[in-house]
């Protein structure tokens, strides 16, 4: 059974005729109620850890989770579905989409057999959430369908809107604004899936330079145990400092590096999720609920495509034990040994630098993080 969406902060799942499901610019839902919390001034997203002021922010309602869930209940909870014609408690077994209403079968017999009803299309449980994507907006000042987009007004209006106050305005039929923002939403799609294979193959690449990095240790480690080993009468100690230096090196490039899993996971869960989030809404929503959604859409897709990818330096690595003038320096081998990397200002192996402490090569990784 396919797992029914869930509040990001309390993790209850949405149930049908529950409370609304609230978007967040990250298009996660949280629930009505923890929205509307009074013991915090914010929301906080458990999946991408992104917290939003309540203040001065419009939630508005999850029009694609609320579909979800409707479409998921008819699939595999009908039993919760009541008959709507005469509210006797029934269980609904079909749906009229002229009517709106959910009949029972008691109600759906008697459907067909009234005439101003009996011609009504009446559809099955599991096809309602496919109708309802496709069912015509109805204009609640004229009862006419809502067949034009008003795009100076940004709404969908009737044809008596149009003539009434709309007529001056640039308009389109709401078919061809479904198309268009179909399109839109499609080409956001393409630029969010582009950036998901740019973030995964970023992790790939931190994840092979994670394993570089452990191969480099242990050869690091040979190497210097070698050196000391010809020098054990007099580098005992030195070679103690020489190992806190290696494990603290290695502990800050390695931590450095695994620093940048936190933020290609946020990365990676803001794409998926918008990915996720635009197919279902192409899928479940009517362009009403599209236009409603056209801003956090288009928001969502903006910030994964702006987003900053970290990436991993080609000579991050190339880290080398210096045992040049060994047999000069044997009388002074209190002193002896330091770790070098090929990395300069400009990024190029110019030279090898010479490295005090592990935060010697973050600062030339990335001078701002250490």
């Amino acid at each position: 059974m396919s797992t029914f969406p869930a509040c990001v902060v309390c993790s209850k799942q949405f149930q049908y005729q529950g409370p609304d499901p609230h978007l967040l610019p990250c298009l996660h839902a949280v629930c009505k109620p923890c929205l509307d919390s009074p013991t915090t001034s914010s929301v906080t997203c458990s999946i991408c850890n992104r917290n939003y002021e309540r203040d001065g922010q419009p939630f508005p309602v999850d029009q694609v989770t609320l579909s979800e869930v409707l479409h998921l209940v008819c699939e595999h909870r009908p039993n919760q579905i009541f008959c709507t014609n005469k509210e006797d408690g029934h269980q609904a077994v079909c749906w009229c989409s002229q009517c709106k209403d959910f009949l029972c079968e008691h109600c759906q017999i008697s459907h067909t057999e009234v005439k101003a009803t009996r011609n009504h299309k009446l559809s099955e449980m599991t096809e309602i959430s496919k109708l309802m994507k496709h069912s015509a907006l109805t204009c609640m000042e004229h009862g006419s369908p809502l067949n034009i987009y008003d795009e100076t007004c940004d709404r969908f209006i009737c044809n008596q809107c149009y003539y009434k106050d709309h007529n001056s305005h640039a308009t389109v039929t709401s078919e061809d604004f479904a198309g268009t923002e179909e399109e839109n939403q499609r080409d956001n799609v393409e630029a969010v899936s582009d950036k998901n294979k740019d973030v995964l193959a970023s992790t790939d690449e931190v994840n092979a330079h994670g394993r570089t990095l452990e191969e480099k240790s242990t050869q690091l480690r040979d190497m210097v145990d070698h050196t000391f080993s010809e020098l054990q009468s007099v580098v005992a100690q030195r070679e103690k400092v020489i190992q806190l230096e290696l494990d603290e090196l290695m502990e800050c490039t390695t931590s450095f590096n695994n620093s940048r899993h936190p933020v290609l996971k946020a990365t990676n869960t803001s794409c998926e999720t918008t990915l996720d989030y635009i197919n279902k809404s192409l899928m479940y929503t009517s362009p009403e609920h599209q236009l409603l959604l056209k801003k956090s859409l288009n928001e969502a897709t903006q910030y994964c495509v702006s987003s900053t990818i970290p990436t991993v330096h080609k000579y991050e690595a190339s880290l080398s034990f210096c045992k040049q003038g060994l047999h000069d320096i044997k009388s002074a081998v209190s002193t002896f040994g330091s770790f070098l990397a090929p990395i300069s200002e400009s990024g190029q192996p110019d030279e090898f630098t010479p490295l005090q402490s592990g935060k010697d090569i973050s600062s030339m990784i990335n001078p701002s993080r250490c």
